[in-house]
């Protein structure tokens, strides 16, 4: 087993930011469906900005919390230990 001691912020908010991306592509996709077919028309109805407004605001916040969280993942794992893994 390997213990997991420290994680680099940088490539961490890097991931992190990828990630939410995505995930903020797939709000952007049903928000504008949901707005299009009337059902929510607060959303702003079939609005393309909607595929880019939220993949660019969850990533923003993907890098704030990813390096956030590494961060606070190294400080938590100098005092207790970091989390252990088997390397393959």
């Amino acid at each position: 087993m390997t213990e997991l001691k420290r994680v680099d912020i940088v490539s961490a908010a890097k991931v992190t930011a990828v990630l939410a991306a995505i995930f903020g592509l797939i709000v952007g996709v049903l928000f504008t469906f949901v707005g299009g077919f009337g059902a929510m028309p607060s959303l702003g109805g079939w609005w393309p900005l909607n595929l880019i407004f939220w993949p660019i605001l969850y990533a923003l916040a993907g890098v704030v919390f990813g390096a956030l969280y590494a961060a606070l993942y190294n400080v938590v794992a100098r005092l207790v230990g970091g989390i252990k893994i088997e390397l393959v």
